[in-house]
């Protein structure tokens, strides 16, 4: 059980790693909601073991929330907001969605000096996970930043004109 557990923290430990140089504005925001949950606790005046209990959690669950060490899927967010009576919003108050602006910038810079990049490559530059690699490109291409130039990506705008890009886009 015990190594069970220490496989799972290592595997959990990799993915945030692989986050590369996103994961401060992650860790940031995973400590803000730990406050607003925190300070909510505090206001209903209930342990974090009782308001474990309530959500139908372990009681290191709350812990890891509050330290922004875990993030809750939607079903115990449900559950926090309803036990403590507030909204998702409360819970959520002052949190904005992550930018990704580092690894956003750094995957422009190796578009725009190698057009025709595949995902793959760009994966392997920055040293990023394929599938993260993946969810930049799809932020940046619905945002008309890149376009698809088999066989993979350029620059929108750098190699057509604005209109021909927007097109190759949409």
């Amino acid at each position: 059980m015990l190594a069970m557990q220490r496989a799972s923290a290592s595997a959990k430990q990799a993915r945030l790693a692989a986050l590369g140089p996103d994961k401060p504005e992650k860790d940031d925001l995973l400590l803000a909601f730990g406050k607003n949950l925190s300070s909510l606790r505090g206001a209903t005046r209930l342990s974090q073991d009782k308001l474990a209990r309530r959500c139908f959690l372990r009681h290191d669950h709350i812990a890891h929330f509050e330290r922004g060490a875990a993030t809750p899927n939607l079903i115990m967010l449900l559950m926090l907001a309803h036990t403590l009576g507030a909204s998702v919003a409360d819970l959520t108050e002052g949190l904005a969605a992550p930018s990704r602006t580092a690894s956003k910038g750094r995957t422009l810079a190796l578009v725009a000096s190698q057009p025709g990049i595949s995902t793959l490559a760009l994966a392997d530059d920055l040293a990023l996970p394929a599938w993260y690699v993946r969810e930049l490109i799809r932020c940046l291409e619905a945002t008309g930043e890149v376009a698809r130039q088999p066989p993979g990506w350029r620059r929108a705008g750098g190699v057509l004109g604005d209109a021909e890009a927007a097109d190759a886009v949409g």
